[in-house]
Order: structure tokens, then C-alpha cells, then sequence
């Protein structure tokens, strides 16, 4: 006996510390096993209206369940108790519940459910007999895993003139059923078929571009622009016009130059050396049509800027920030994050989602330079913020009534591994730093959808999650896609209606393909 019970006393010691520290499985990136760990709680002394044969009749029916791997969590004062209690319950996953692990998962009633993802986060808990009764008959449903390969897919245009290089922004307009996205690295527009993956219009950025400040810069550095092959203004973000097959894209041009003359003395030589500082400025071309010039505006008036564009039902909006304003880590309370027109030219709005204003629910001493990403939905009139490097997520109405929101699941290590430095513009990390992150969020009358995908020193992952909460922000399920002989590098959210979801994902086996997710 004196051998089993070491056996059982380094078994319960291993797997306690396991469990008592899920951020150290979530910070080193380790899967479990299993898609899913369900944790299934008894207590041996005081266990009202315990029936061992419905226990071991709920313990089977769980294990039959895909991809998941249950183990029972025994409390009990007598260690032997448990080691008997093992038998009769016939599986091998038992363990003592010496280190009070149901305190840990807030179990308060036995028996007790916890069910956790790949990262060993707690996704649902059931209470007591009753609530333990409704998980076993929902939990297979409830616990989906999707293979990626059998989501119905359309694989882009791989062509040499087709093939998308990287894609920014990338849409579907369902009214004559395409695909647009912003290639990064051929500066165009790409606009795909819906049905076949085939290209169907390539659009550069227009010569007018090249007018607007092209007269005020110097012809040399025209000249060396050309020869690198740097062009004047560059696609950065794209939506649709809803009334006609036109769109209005975000397109950076070059503003002007500051050439400085640096002297280098190495001993009794001296070199000269032209430094060039180069300032950009971001507008709104709007495309009323196919191949049509567009109009060009200067996005909300001079004093700011802009990082991207939406369209969600009739309503355009951006993120904006100061022109010049190159430290945002100490931010005006009156600043606004966003900026709401029902134009595409980005004119006669409003402001939105001010920091004062977020200040009164969250404790915002110094922000980091990142708006975040901003969803809408008209039928229930309510928007959805999630900015994980400053640990803000909560549903706002346009009045900017604001309910905050605890992230969940996975999207949970967006927030906590996420640490930027705090000394450039952008938002930057190392892989070490970033465990998951997201990408965008879209939504229908029901809820809204996350995206969420792992992290390692590629940025490439064998799964990804997707995330669904209800529009009074509870969360409702987490699902994992699965690529088993396959490697995601990115997955993007493309569309939404209230009965399917729309992916972009670029796989290693596959390349590009759109994938459609059937919505319940």
C-alpha cells in the first residue's frame, strides 16, 4: 500500500501544479493533448444525493465525445478512499483533490464540470446535479472541433498575374458576390469571384494620386523614388460603396521631403551625405464606379490622421489620431478614438468613444498608440471595442453608453501577454511576448464573432479558435479549427450573415482559400 500511495501522492502533486498554474501551459505555448479537458468533480464526504451508477453512466457518455480527455476530481480526507473509488468508476484519469483544485475552478456544489480549452483556460463550469445533468447533454454539441479541410473552401486564383501577395482589408461585398482586398505587395486592389476564386479586376492607384504633391517635390528625389521603385501613394485600406460596385480606399502619399546635408569626417577625409526625411499624409479616394477617377478628400480635416476604414451597414468610420502627435502614451481625456460619417468622404460626422469617457470604467493611466478595432451592427444599434494593448473590451452605444466586457477563452492571452515597448509608434512585440492574437471582428443580429489565432517565432499555428458572444457581451462558445497536416500562417474574418461565417486563410498546403463556417 505504502507503494501506491507514493504513486498516488506524486500523480496528485504533478497534475495539482498543472492545474494551478494554466498561465505557465499559456505562456510557453504547450497544447495539451486534447482539444478539450473536462474536469469532472466529486466529493466523497459530503456528497448530497451522490448516485455512483449516474456518475460512471455521465463519466462514459463524456469520454465519447471527439477529442477530448476527462478526468475525475476526487475530494476526499482519506487518500484511500480514492484509490478505491478509482475502480469502481472505470476510468484511468482520477486524481485527489488534495490541493482543493474545485476551490481553485469555483466549484461550489458537487457534482461539479469544468471544461478548459487547448491552453488550459476555463471556457464553462456547471454547478451541481441538476446543471451537471444539462452539460452532459449539451457538451457534444457544445464542444465542436472543426477540421479546416472540411469547411466548404474556394481557393484563390494562384495564376501568376492572380495569385494574392498579401492581403489588407480584405472584404466581401455580397451584392455581386466578390472578394476585394488591398495586396500589400503589389500596391493594388484585388477583386476575386465569390464562386470560383478567379481574379476578375486588378485596380492600381490612379495617376491623379500622383498630381496632388508630385509639383512640390524636388526632381532629384522623384528621380531616386523611381529608380528604387517606391511609389507616391500606396492602398492601405478599402471598403465597399453600397450603391454602386465603386469603394473608397485609405491611400498614403508622399507630402513632401527634407533633405539634409550630413558632413562625415574619417581622419583627413570628409564625406558628404544626403539625408531625406520623408512625411506622408493619408486620403479618402473615393470610386463612385468601376475604373472610374476618384475624389479625393483630406479624411476629417487637416489636424488628423488616419489608420483604416469601414464600412458596417451605412455607416463609414476610422480610427484617428493628431497629425504630428508622435507621443500618444499621454493622450487628451476630451481625444476620440474614432470618428462615425455616413459618407465615404468622411465628412459631416462625429467623433466617437472618447478616452474620458472609457476612463470611467476602465483605469487608463497611459495609452499605449493603438486604437483597436471597432465593429457595428444596426440591428440591435450596439458596437463592439476590443483593444487588447490597453486591456479595454466592452459593447458601447452610439451614445456611448458603455458595458464592459471580460475576455474569455483564448482571447483572454491577447490581454495578458500582450507588452508592447513603448518607445516607437507602431504596436510592437516579440513572439515571445504574444501567445494569441486576433485580427478583426464581425457580427450579426445574434452576435458578434473573434477570430483568435496562436502564436509561435513564425506566427504560424496547426489551429485556430473562433469566438462567439451574444450582444449583451456573454460569452457563448469557443470552437477550434483544426489543420492537421497543414500550417495556418494567417486567417482573416471576410463576411458575416446571420447564417454563416466567411474566412480568408492562407495555409502552407493550400495558399489562399475562402472558407465558409455554418453558423447554428
Amino acid at each position: 500500500m505504502n507503494i501506491i500511495t507514493s504513486i498516488l501522492y506524486a500523480l496528485t502533486i504533478s497534475l495539482t501544479l498543472f492545474f494551478l498554474q494554466p498561465k505557465l501551459v499559456a505562456k510557453n505555448n504547450v497544447p495539451l493533448n486534447s482539444t478539450y479537458t473536462i474536469l469532472y468533480f466529486i466529493n466523497l464526504d459530503n456528497c448530497v444525493r451522490c448516485d455512483r451508477n449516474r456518475i460512471v453512466s455521465q463519466l462514459h457518455t463524456l469520454e465519447k465525445i471527439p477529442n477530448i480527455r476527462v478526468i475525475a476530481v476526487v475530494h476526499s480526507f482519506l487518500q484511500d478512499d480514492v484509490f478505491l473509488y478509482k475502480k469502481s468508476l472505470g476510468i484511468d484519469s482520477v486524481i485527489w483533490d488534495s490541493a482543493e483544485i474545485a476551490q481553485k475552478h469555483g466549484i461550489i456544489e458537487y457534482p461539479g464540470i469544468v471544461v478548459l480549452n487547448k491552453l488550459n483556460d476555463i471556457l464553462y463550469k456547471f454547478d451541481g446535479v441538476n446543471s451537471v445533468e444539462s452539460a452532459v447533454d449539451r457538451l457534444p454539441k457544445l464542444l465542436q472541433v472543426i477540421n479546416y479541410n472540411t469547411l466548404s473552401s474556394v481557393t484563390l486564383d494562384k495564376s501568376l498575374t492572380g495569385v494574392l501577395g498579401q492581403a489588407e482589408s480584405p472584404y466581401i461585398n455580397f451584392r455581386d458576390s466578390t472578394l476585394w482586398a488591398v495586396d500589400g505587395l503589389r500596391n493594388s486592389v484585388m477583386v476575386y469571384s465569390l464562386q470560383t476564386g478567379n481574379l476578375l479586376r486588378s485596380i492600381s492607384p490612379s495617376e491623379k494620386f500622383k498630381r496632388i504633391f508630385a509639383d512640390s517635390l524636388p526632381t532629384d528625389f522623384l528621380r531616386e523614388l523611381n529608380k528604387r521603385g517606391t511609389p507616391l501613394s500606396t492602398f492601405e485600406f478599402i471598403a465597399p460603396l453600397y450603391e454602386s460596385n465603386g469603394f473608397v480606399a485609405l491611400t498614403t502619399l508622399i507630402e513632401s521631403v527634407v533633405l539634409d546635408t550630413i558632413l562625415q569626417v574619417h581622419g583627413h577625409d570628409t564625406t558628404k551625405r544626403i539625408k531625406s526625411s520623408i512625411f506622408s499624409r493619408r486620403v479618402a479616394a473615393v470610386h463612385r464606379g468601376k475604373d472610374t477617377i476618384p475624389e479625393i478628400y483630406f479624411p476629417i480635416n487637416n489636424g488628423f490622421t488616419t489608420n483604416f476604414v469601414k464600412l458596417r451597414d451605412s455607416l463609414f468610420y476610422v480610427n484617428t489620431s493628431s497629425r504630428g502627435q508622435f507621443n500618444m502614451l499621454q493622450m487628451a481625456s476630451d481625444t476620440s478614438l474614432f470618428y462615425l460619417s455616413e459618407s465615404p468622404t468622411l465628412k459631416q460626422g462625429r467623433f466617437f468613444l472618447s478616452l474620458s469617457n472609457l476612463r470611467k470604467y476602465y483605469s487608463i493611466k497611459k495609452f499605449t498608440p493603438s486604437t483597436g478595432i471597432l465593429e457595428y451592427n444596426s440591428s440591435p444599434k450596439m458596437f463592439v471595442f476590443a483593444n487588447p494593448w490597453n486591456n479595454l473590451f466592452c459593447l458601447s452605444t452610439p451614445n456611448e453608453d458603455i458595458t464592459p466586457i471580460s475576455p474569455i477563452g483564448a482571447f483572454r492571452h491577447t490581454f495578458d501577454n500582450f507588452k508592447p515597448t513603448t518607445y516607437t509608434f507602431g504596436n510592437t512585440t516579440t513572439a515571445e511576448q504574444l501567445v494569441c492574437y486576433m485580427n478583426d471582428i464581425l457580427s450579426n443580429s445574434k452576435g458578434f464573432y473573434i477570430v483568435v489565432q496562436a502564436n509561435n517565432n513564425q506566427r504560424v499555428s496547426d489551429y485556430c479558435l473562433i469566438q462567439q458572444y451574444n450582444w449583451q457581451g456573454k460569452f457563448i462558445r469557443e470552437i477550434p479549427i483544426l489543420f492537421a497536416d497543414n500550417k495556418l500562417s494567417i486567417i482573416n474574418l471576410i463576411g458575416c450573415t446571420e447564417h454563416q461565417l466567411y474566412l480568408l486563410g492562407k495555409s502552407s498546403k493550400y495558399g489562399w482559400e475562402i472558407k465558409t463556417f455554418e453558423l447554428d
